[in-house]
């Protein structure tokens, strides 16, 4: 799943007139970007949630059907009210489900070279409900874990704010900041006990406290396409990705 229904309010003025997913970069939308890549790493079958000039995006999956031939490409509309990441997932969990298999999120302004089969590689090995990338990179949001990589709560640096799933000893926590690409197994979403708009940060710390969320570390090249100054060196990551 792509998550492409946000505002885009750092992008501004460019998303006063189009989605955020639908920026160029290096002559294609990130939507374009995102979709490859996953073609790339075998994912055929995307749902892609929409909101912000949903009719742009799809139009555009319409109009480039020959681009993504052999991906099987659903919306999921939330048109009528903006649900966040958690709420966006629950939406299209009856475009999701039945899956026998883990689930690739991804935030569609996201671009990243991490090998996506060896995190689903060790995704299975682990056995957790849901695997996030992360980076030990500068953020004023982490996500803390333990010596064991598991989940163990949230703080923000510049609110002071922290909110633990279960307790553990300071000396025993790190510090990552999340990557926006994580892979989750179905009954998570079948069983998501929270209502309308929501995160997946919110529904990992609601989970974590009987659940195993684990770290996947990377050192990939990472860019959250966020602000029109960013998208000089988004243009450069994209040459990474045709690698």
């Amino acid at each position: 799943m792509l998550f492409a229904a946000g505002l885009g309010t750092r992008l501004r003025p460019l998303t006063d007139t189009q989605p955020k997913a639908l920026v160029e970069v290096n002559g294609r939308p990130l939507l374009a970007w995102n979709l490859w890549r996953l073609r790339k790493f075998g994912y055929t079958d995307v749902v892609i949630n929409v909101h912000h000039f949903a009719d742009q995006i799809i139009d555009y999956l319409q109009r480039e059907e020959r681009a993504f031939l052999g991906m099987k490409i659903k919306v999921s509309d939330e048109r009528e009210m903006l649900l966040d990441t958690g709420g966006g997932l629950k939406k299209a969990m009856r475009l999701l489900l039945p899956e026998a298999y883990p689930i690739l999120l991804c935030n569609a302004d996201v671009l990243c070279t991490i090998d996506l089969n060896a995190m689903r590689r060790m995704h299975q090995r682990w056995g957790g409900v849901a695997t996030l990338a992360v980076q030990n990179r500068p953020s004023s949001r982490q996500l803390l874990f333990d010596e064991d990589y598991k989940l163990c709560g949230w703080q923000n640096l510049e609110t002071n704010e922290r909110l633990m799933a279960r307790q553990c000893p300071d000396d025993e926590l790190t510090a990552f900041a999340f990557s926006g690409i994580q892979l989750v197994q179905p009954p998570l979403i079948k069983h998501i006990p929270l209502e309308g708009r929501f995160s997946l940060i919110d529904l990992y710390l609601h989970l974590a406290a009987d659940n195993d969320i684990y770290a996947y570390e990377h050192e990939s090249e990472w860019l959250d396409v966020g602000t029109p100054d960013q998208l000089p060196k988004a243009a450069e990551m994209t040459q990474l990705l045709l690698r």
